[in-house]
Order: C-alpha cells, then structure tokens, then sequence
C-alpha cells in the first residue's frame, strides 16, 4: 500500500505506523509540524511493530519541522524495521538526528535540510548516501562517524563543514567510486 499526504495545515502527523501494509509513504507540505514523534508511530502503548512494512520514507517541504523524537514507549529497536530508502526534503529547521537503529536503511538522501547534523553512531546498511543543501543562508554541517564497509556511495554536494569521516572510509575499496556529482 502507498499513501502520499501534503499540503495539510496540521500541527502534529496522523497515527500512521500501526498500518500494517503500508510499504511507501510520501509526507509533503505539512507546514505546521514542528517535531515527528510518538503520535506518528500511532498507539504508544502498542505492543505491534509500529511501520513494521514500510519500505521508502519521503518528507518534502516541512519547513517549521525542528527534531524526530524517537518512539519512547516501545523500544525504537523495533520501529522501521524494512525501511530501505529515506528521504528528507527541504527541512530547513530540521536539526535533529534520526532514529538510530533503521536496519535495513540502504538509501538515505538529505537535501536542503540547512541546520541538519547527520550522526551515525553505530554501523549502518547504508549503500548509498547524499547530502545536498544549496541554500546560501548559513554554514552546513555533516558528521559522520559509522560506516559500515563495502560497496557505498557518498556524495555531499554544498557542504562547508565535514566534521568527522572515520579513517576506515579512507582506505583502499571503501567507496567503489568517488567522482564530483553532476551541478
């Protein structure tokens, strides 16, 4: 199953992670969300998978979006645990870190998220990664600490700041190609 949702005036996200078919979901324009927490896993009390079938996650154009609160009432081990690809889209204000255990993440693409701090702090299933902020307002910044090894992409594309980048991804085979994305 597929939903796409946008353009809606909302404070908070619907309850949407104890639909148990749901396989791509697209938020875009909820301009009025300032966090994404447990309303959006759905029942916190739930003893279910909250997204225990989604596999591509997009937020697009949430501008007041500030942090992504990870699932407290249920271990957020349990959460997202087929989510392939996640993209985030123009959050300006989004500064947050995602949740930390996406265990079957292999695409994740940040793009026009100017305040965003990326930190992976154990290793990951990432395959491909970019990282793209064109606006012009203030510095960006992008840490990454974990990375698994092995046949990966990366590319950050208008970034001031690479805080820190393991000497493991240094070594000879980590990254299959390394070229200058096309502008």
């Amino acid at each position: 199953m597929d939903l796409r949702l946008s353009e809606c005036h909302c404070s908070f996200l619907p309850p949407l992670g104890q639909l148990a078919y749901l396989k791509r979901l697209l938020i875009k324009a909820f301009d009025k969300v300032e966090s994404v927490g447990c309303e959006f896993y759905g029942n916190c009390t739930s003893t279910s998978i909250a997204f225990k079938s989604l596999e591509s996650l997009t937020f697009e154009r949430m501008p007041q979006w500030c942090e992504w609160i990870p699932n407290v009432a249920e271990s957020e081990e349990k959460a997202f645990p087929r989510l392939q690809v996640l993209c985030i889209s123009e959050g300006p204000k989004l500064k947050k870190s995602l949740p930390s255990h996406l265990p079957s993440l292999k695409e994740l693409t940040i793009t026009k998220c100017s305040q965003f701090v990326l930190s992976l702090r154990r290793p990951t299933t990432i395959n491909k990664m970019s990282l793209k902020d064109s606006s012009n307002d203030h510095p960006r910044m992008v840490k990454l600490e974990t990375l698994t090894s092995g046949g990966h992409s990366l590319i950050v594309q208008s970034c001031y700041s690479l805080d820190s980048l393991l000497k493991e991804t240094e070594q000879p085979g980590y990254f299959h190609h390394m070229r200058e994305p096309k502008r």
